[in-house]
């Protein structure tokens, strides 16, 4: 089942995450790589996300 990123304290789905990306000119894009901080929620500001399976 495919697994969607929710905060546990509003619910919501829009969780952003500061990353370090390279260029990758095989795939002519950006390529995400570590994460430099932990997910947070865009509506509340919580950092308490969690894996949800979705339908």
């Amino acid at each position: 089942m495919p697994i969607e990123k929710r905060c546990k304290d509003c619910g919501s789905s829009d969780i952003h995450c500061q990353t370090l990306a390279h260029w990758d000119s095989a795939k002519d894009g950006w390529v995400m790589d570590t994460p430099v901080d932990e997910p947070w929620c865009a509506e509340c500001d919580s950092f308490e996300i969690e894996d949800v399976e979705t339908p």
